[in-house]
């Protein structure tokens, strides 16, 4: 189950009224994000936005095209209630993705989960219930950095802190541990393809780090389902890595 926390810090008037503003047209998409949806998105895909928010980027995907068979979840039933007054001709659910949603298997062609893997500590449990969907694609966005034990979940230790006071996690993978869970899922998956840039946080007095923040990724990852074939799974990077760090993770 999604944390208490994240479901009160959504639905708060402060996130209600950002949504309404932010991240409703292609313009207001990350580079990563417009990389993949401007080739993978086609006429007449049906397409799950877990995250949803305000529902904003289905209006962003209707700017790709205007044939686009769209259903949103989200956890803040406030963020749902504003979607559906914004854009009725969509389908809105409050629900928690953590749970076994209810559509079935193969139903979607395109899954897109922007935004929630940087703060929910249970994404991994998301991707591995969800991934089942969708018939082609799985489109998530993570923050990475090159070294590092294990991944930064704790709240104190890494945090974004937003206008109105609120802090929310900071989640930051270490690369090794970020690619060992998605070969884990070469049952499911086929091909990954990940496009990522430098974040420039180190002007962001907002975010709180435990480390050097200049040295942060913001990637977004494209995951393709297996279609009943043995073929290895394939990897393909799009990444500013310096040399020295490729050579220490072969």
């Amino acid at each position: 189950m999604i944390e208490n926390f994240n479901r009160t810090f959504f639905s708060s008037n402060f996130c209600v009224r950002k949504y309404a503003e932010e991240r409703n047209s292609l313009d207001d998409l990350f580079s990563s994000e417009r990389y993949f949806l401007d080739r993978i998105l086609k006429p007449g895909m049906r397409v799950l936005d877990i995250g949803c928010a305000g529902g904003g980027l289905y209006a962003a995907l209707r700017q790709l095209t205007s044939d686009v068979n769209y259903v949103g979840v989200d956890i803040a039933p406030k963020l749902i209630e504003q979607a559906q007054r914004r854009f009725p001709d969509a389908q809105f659910m409050t629900l928690d993705a953590t749970e076994p949603l209810p559509f079935a298997p193969d139903s979607f062609d395109l899954i897109l989960m922007l935004g929630v893997a940087l703060h929910e500590s249970a994404y991994r449990n998301i991707i591995f219930g969800t991934v089942g969907l969708t018939r082609h694609y799985f489109l998530y966005d993570v923050h990475l950095k090159r070294y590092g034990t294990e991944e930064i979940t704790d709240i104190e230790k890494a945090c974004v802190v937003n206008r109105a006071g609120m802090k929310n996690r900071y989640i930051v993978t270490p690369y090794w541990q970020f690619r060992v869970y998605l070969e884990n899922l070469r049952t499911e998956v086929v091909r990954i393809e990940v496009c990522g840039y430098y974040s420039t946080i180190s002007a962001n007095k907002k975010v709180k780090l435990p480390f050097e923040p200049d040295r942060v990724m913001t990637a977004c990852v494209l995951l393709e389902r297996r279609r009943g074939n043995d073929s290895p799974q394939i990897w393909v990077e799009t990444l500013p890595w310096e040399e020295d760090f490729e050579q220490s993770i072969r």
